[in-house]
């Protein structure tokens, strides 16, 4: 071959070459992005519409389904969601993969302006939000005080300097801050006093709209100087404000302001706050652009920490709640130990076979090299360096070496011929350049699928694929350059002839009379085998099946719910109970707690667009854990005892916000949708559904949006009776909008910062539903009508929140899962709720959907990815042989190592999950390499010696018994320390690698066996087949069987 002439004659030339490959490597390595997942561009946009005070059942009629109606069109939209709650609305726009995101937000916009005039006067604008995993926040600090600021002062710091410092930090893009609520100027008008003065609150709304302006009157000129006019009018302290005059009487009396009002400047009605660790704190959130590499952001903030320290009063602590990078630096850092424990342990096993430690060396130049190639690939790419990236790397390590093993073990029988070093580097590699140039591609080509694979499995994969790729054809260059050129100037035949051991010589001698005997009676050997692989498929009956591997993190995320309609302060108590109980645990280093709703619009935005509610009921919590090596407990018992604990808080809800759902955006578990017309009768079903989810061991955690609603006052206005005083119904609704919630009508500019002027009534005279009934509202005539004389007011229940699923209502219950499978769960639940689809009526429908429908989904497609991947085996290595039956010999063991997968998933405890099943397709193109080689042995036996079939079976056998033990006992080694995943982090790959080393583990021992009978099975069928063909055709060859 023309390039291992090339590298054993030119060698510096050679060492350049690949000196390239580790320069630029290094190259990147230092430029590299790092993140925890890899970055996926969900094909998700959510529309959300703030409309305050608004029932969910007027944001459903006057909000949502006005939206919906108009966005449903929009062109690749695959489904719509969307959730009315109290004041917000939230639709989730989800496309098919592949489209455009910039041109469907456009379209969305374009939708939204056509509608824009219909909407509720006081609905705010709609904003659209991109579902983004990398817009979460990138650290989140907690701000308190050693000497009890009030909130306003700590709020003041924290926006003034704190937000500003954070957002002028290079890759910040925005730093919000969570718990402290405004101050605003508040007219607190009196009933009684406006219902002496028949003045009606759309007056008061209009007077202070026009009293309070700075308006420009132009300018003048004064010979050749410009003067401007203004006219100064708007407000500056609350005083000015008392002394508005509102009405002049006939008998020359002024009403002011202040005769039926008090003004007050003080903070907004407290609905919510925060506390760290039991102590009252604000929350600062900060979030990265888009492109910015998270690390870095991260470690510029902590490094200008100290100097915004300085900024700050001493008295103000800053401490980190949250740090994304802590995280990513572990995993990635965890991982590389990894690699390492993996390459040495492949350098070990290598050695062992060798036991010289020259061509042990040889050998194992192919690992770095092929690495930072690898990690060029996605610099070049710009991909990022995470979990992902590097654990594919790191499940490839003992690959890496395969092809160089196989070029120094047949260098080495050269030598032991007697051949010298440079003919044998030569031959060595030449003989089995084509089959290993084979085996590489065979490796990486069943990567090909994923692609083409749209979704979330192409998303998520694709950097996985591409990385190993890259190193793998880097190891194959590496094996036919740098192998035999080293080999030349290195080997030495005295040390080849040393290079067995005692032990391994009585091996292969026992191996090839075993295979001796078994092509004697290849039927009964092979039926059994076959018997084997059958009864171990049975396994995956009670193998358990997830979406994603289960994960020991470090961070708790709770979010806590009470009955719709409890108060704050009840909200605050519970809360303040859980927060108690989990700062004593031992585990637990940091507590951020938040109850009520969100003190900033964004917030409250991005919770919505999540399908979250925040509200008065609300809450949660953020649980920072000791490391795993500072704790006695695992995350899951820490979890459950949370758990247990909250179970005895009366009407206490608790929500485990699963950390692996949301890197994969964002679904719950167990997520059961029931769609029907009749409201009366979803409730009923979804109750029953709810009963059985309870009862269901491993499923915990369980919500039902058809829960009783909060408490609400219903007007029912009398149109005949508003027609007689020339009332309307949007007149009287806002007028009572405007006593209960208040209304901002204007705004004050003091002392650099603009302060809202909301009108409302005084608290005293919107608490019950007297007070309701009793609200005035003055006629165009001047009538001074009460509330009562013009509607009814009930009290009744209204929904929490209503969801719609493709524009239809429907009653979402949702779950997690704790000490079950998914599979097993759902399984349970199927049985359990077929005696009520059975009741159903027409039209009603039950759904599962979450984590389920999204494992379905991504099974479907990495088994799809399977078949097409065994397809192009099949097809290289038809190629390759240039025969039809040769390659299935070869694919006999693939189901023997999918056996073996399946096997040590069962035995370790491991699900059949996303990552797991990435491993078995990996393992279809490592587990063919070896046959490849033994087969390609056996033909040049055939071919050159004119060996029968049975000793050029057995004799391949014993000759290519080290490599193939070598080549899988590194791989197998190699990734001992990935499945082992004693550090954090390392979860996501651990099934990956049990998989592979379960499945290469009996391929390897079944393929010495299993591939030497097939191919005598099928080259005798085939051979005969020929014999046909050349007596039919009187002796004519035909090529077309071969």
């Amino acid at each position: 071959m023309r390039l291992v002439d090339f590298s054993v004659k030119r060698p510096v030339a050679t060492l350049m070459m690949n000196l390239v490959i580790v320069a630029v490597g290094l190259f990147a390595v230092y430029q590299l992005k790092m993140d925890l997942i890899p970055d996926v561009k969900y094909p998700t946009l959510t529309v959300v519409t703030a409309y305050a005070g608004a029932s969910p059942e007027d944001v459903e009629k006057q909000v949502t389904d006005l939206v919906e109606s108009v966005v449903s069109t929009v062109s690749d939209l695959k489904e719509i969601k969307s959730t009315s709650s109290k004041g917000m609305s939230a639709i989730q726009l989800e496309f098919n993969w592949g489209t455009d995101m910039g041109e469907a937000a456009n379209e969305v916009r374009d939708r939204l302006d056509r509608i824009r005039d219909y909407l509720p006067e006081d609905a705010d604008e709609p904003m659209i939000l991109k579902l983004d995993i990398s817009q979460m926040p990138a650290i989140v600090f907690s701000l308190s005080s050693d000497i009890g600021r009030d909130q306003q002062e700590m709020r003041r710091i924290a926006e003034d300097i704190i937000k500003p410092y954070f957002e002028s930090i290079d890759g910040v893009a925005s730093a919000n801050v969570l718990g402290a609520w405004p101050l605003e100027y508040k007219i607190l008008v009196d009933r009684e006093r406006i219902i002496a003065q028949r003045i009606s609150l759309d007056k008061l709304m209009m007077k202070l709209l026009y009293e309070n302006l700075d308006v420009s009157g132009g300018f003048i000129k004064r010979g050749d100087r410009e003067i401007i006019v203004r006219s100064i009018g708007e407000f500056k302290t609350p005083e000015e404000i008392e002394s508005m005059v509102i009405d002049v009487k006939a008998d020359g009396s002024v009403i002011h302001l202040g005769d039926i009002a008090d003004v007050v400047f003080e903070q907004q009605e407290e609905r919510g706050s925060g506390l760290t660790s039991g102590r009252r704190s604000l929350a600062v959130m900060v979030t990265k652009q888009g492109e910015a590499n998270t690390v870095d952001v991260v470690d510029r903030i902590n490094e200008r920490l100290p100097d915004l320290m300085r900024r700050i009063p001493g008295d103000v602590q800053i401490l980190t709640v949250y740090d994304s990078a802590v995280d990513i630096k572990k995993s990635i850092k965890n991982t590389v130990w990894a690699a390492i424990e993996g390459a040495l342990l492949a350098f070990v096993i290598v050695f062992i076979f060798l036991r010289n430690i020259r061509p042990t060396l040889v050998v194992s130049i192919a690992i770095p090299t092929s690495l930072l190639a690898g990690l060029a690939a996605l610099f070049f790419k710009d991909m990022t360096l995470n979990i992902m990236t590097l654990g594919g790397l790191t499940i490839a390590i003992g690959r890496l070496v395969d092809d160089a093993i196989v070029v120094t073990e047949n260098t080495y029988r050269h030598l032991s011929l007697g051949e010298n070093r440079k003919d044998a580097a030569v031959k060595g590699a030449s003989e089995v350049w084509g089959a290993v140039t084979s085996s590489t591609i065979v490796t990486v080509i069943v990567f090909a699928p994923l692609f083409i694979v749209k979704g979330i499995t192409g998303e998520f994969f694709r950097p996985f694929a591409y990385a190993i790729i890259v190193s793998m054809f880097a190891s194959l260059f590496v094996a036919l350059t740098i192998t035999p050129m080293v080999s030349s100037k290195l080997f030495s035949a005295h040390r080849a002839k040393r290079m067995e051991w005692g032990w391994f010589i009585r091996l292969r001698e026992w191996y090839g009379s075993i295979l001796a005997k078994a092509l004697q009676h290849k039927w009964k050997v092979l039926v059994g085998l076959m018997v084997l692989f059958f009864v171990s498929i049975l396994l995956l009956i009670p193998l358990k099946k997830n979406f994603m591997p289960e994960f020991d993190m470090d961070m708790v995320f709770l979010n806590l719910k009470m009955p719709p309609g409890t108060s704050v302060d009840i909200t605050k108590d519970v809360t303040m109970e859980l927060n108690d109980f989990i700062m004593k645990e031992p585990g637990v280093d940091m507590v951020y707690t938040h109850y009520g709703e969100y003190s900033t619009g964004r917030m409250g935005s991005q919770a919505a667009s999540e399908g979250q509610t925040s509200g008065p009921n609300t809450g949660f919590i953020m649980i920072k854990l000791k490391p795993k090596g500072e704790r006695d407990c695992s995350y899951d018992q820490i979890l459950e005892r949370i758990r247990n604990r909250a179970k005895r808080i009366p009407d206490l809800s608790l929500e485990v916000v699963d950390i692996a759902s949301s890197m994969m955006g964002g679904v719950y578990p167990v997520d059961i949708r029931l769609s029907g017309f009749d409201l009366d009768k979803l409730e009923h079903y979804s109750k029953l559904v709810e009963e059985n989810m309870n009862k269901t061991e491993g499923l915990v955690d369980v919500d039902n949006s058809m829960k009783k609603g909060s408490p609400e006052f219903r007007i029912h206005y009398d149109r005949e009776r508003l027609s007689r005083y020339g009332l309307t119904v949007g007149q009287v609704a806002t007028t009572v909008r405007t006593a209960i919630e208040g209304s901002i009508v204007s705004r004050i500019h003091r002392g650099g910062e603009e302060y809202d002027i909301r009108l409302r009534f005084r608290e005293e005279d919107r608490k019950t539903l007297e007070d309701i009934e009793n609200i005035p509202i003055v006629s165009p005539l001047g009538f001074v009508v009460l509330l009562k004389d013009v509607a009814d007011v009930e009290e009744a229940f209204g929904p929490e929140k209503i969801i719609h699923h493709n524009k239809r209502r429907v009653a979402k219950l949702t779950g997690a899962l704790s000490g079950r499978s998914l599979n097993e769960v759902i399984s349970d639940l199927k049985e359990k709720n077929r005696e009520i689809e059975e009741k159903f009526e027409t039209g009603y429908l039950l759904e599962y959907g979450g984590e389920y429908e999204k494992m379905l989904e991504t099974f479907s497609n990495l088994g799809f990815v399977l078949v097409v991947a065994m397809i192009l085996v099949y097809m290289i290595m038809a190629t390759q042989f240039e025969s039809l039956t040769q390659p299935l010999s070869i694919m006999f063991s693939i189901p023997f190592a999918f056996t073996g997968s399946i096997l040590f998933l069962f035995i370790f405890g491991q699900s059949l999950n996303i990552t797991s099943f990435i491993g078995l397709i990996f393992l279809v193109g490592i587990v063919v390499t070896n046959a490849i080689v033994l087969v390609d042995f056996v033909n040049q036996l055939r071919r050159d010696k004119k060996h029968s079939i049975d000793d050029a079976l057995v004799e391949a056998g014993k000759i290519r018994l080290r490599p193939i033990l070598m080549t899988a006992f590194a791989t197998i080694f190699a990734m001992i320390p990935m499945a082992l995943a004693l550090r954090e982090g390392q979860e996501m790959e651990q099934g990956m690698a049990i998989a592979v080393i379960g499945g290469l583990f009996t391929s390897t021992i079944l393929t010495l066996i299993i591939v030497p009978i097939a191919y005598k099975i099928l080259e005798g069928w085939s051979e005969r087949v020929r014999g046909r063909a050349r007596k039919a055709l009187h002796g004519e060859e035909d090529s077309v069987f071969e």
